[in-house]
């Protein structure tokens, strides 16, 4: 039985040709009884987990396996990653290539030219000297700040 609904129905008809009804269990866990009771936790079927499950023992080469398994799952992961990345990698490569990237190059290259230029051309032109402030340090400007105070007569 699926639900409790349809167990419920089937016992009612079995109930109805009176014909003795076993105890019905549904795939959710309720269990309904052949007196037709049901809910309660007394009436739930008790968790697989929680049960000791009768059963052959493990293989003893099943653990063996089983790490082989998640090892094989992790390279595949790792190959899927070097995959990615070398597609990646590629994809640059022909960004980088491309004629769009190449005269943004030549254009770099024409104006670090232009810099180099105008940085000779700023150091072999002479420094002219400012119009005021000393022409080196510690050198005296020749320009008097302050008038000497008068005294008057």
């Amino acid at each position: 039985m699926d639900d409790l609904v349809s167990a419920n129905s089937y016992r009612a008809k079995l109930v109805q040709n009176h014909i003795s009804c076993p105890t019905i269990l549904t795939r959710q866990g309720d269990r309904v009884s052949s007196k037709g009771k049901f809910g309660g936790r007394h009436n739930k079927a008790p968790p697989i987990a929680a049960l000791k499950v009768f059963g052959a023992p493990l293989p003893d080469h099943y653990n063996a396996l089983k790490e082989q398994i998640d090892l094989l799952h992790e390279y595949q992961s790792i190959l899927q990653k070097r995959n990615e990345a070398k597609k990646e990698r590629e994809d640059h490569i022909k960004l980088m290539n491309s004629p769009e990237e190449q005269a943004k190059k030549q254009d770099m290259e024409q104006k670090k030219m232009q810099l180099e230029t105008i940085e000779r051309q700023l150091e072999s032109t002479p420094n002219r000297p400012m119009k005021r402030g000393p022409e080196g340090p510690g050198e005296p400007s020749g320009i008097i700040t302050k008038r000497a105070k008068q005294r008057s007569t």
